[in-house]
């Protein structure tokens, strides 16, 4: 990985990641998107499961300050064949809500 510093100086710098945590979701997992499903401020995780036919829903569950993220067990939701990558996108309404809708595909 090069960055490239102020003044235009490149540095050469190596990566480092959190130790892997995984999460149960339906079978074959497929897309991830992250978005605030419950409105608490924390990225909420939405899993395409092309295996099972279903959408996995884990709300983030982090305690403030937390440094290790948690999610609750997943609620699967039917969906039709094989279900595509999931998008979200937040909306106002004339109401004045944010409403979240996701698409697949």
């Amino acid at each position: 990985m090069r960055l490239v510093g102020g003044g235009g100086v490149s540095k050469s710098s190596t990566p480092s990641f959190a130790v892997q945590q995984t999460f149960a979701t339906g079978s074959a997992p497929f897309s991830v998107t992250a978005t605030d499903i419950d409105g608490d401020d924390k990225p909420d995780l939405i899993v395409a499961n092309s295996g099972s036919n279903t959408v996995s829903v884990l709300l983030n569950t982090t305690a403030s300050g937390a440094t290790k993220p948690s999610f609750a067990i997943r609620q699967n939701f039917a969906t039709g064949s094989a279900p595509v990558p999931v998008t979200t996108t937040i909306v106002t309404v004339a109401d004045g809500a944010e409403d979240r809708r996701t698409k697949d595909g």
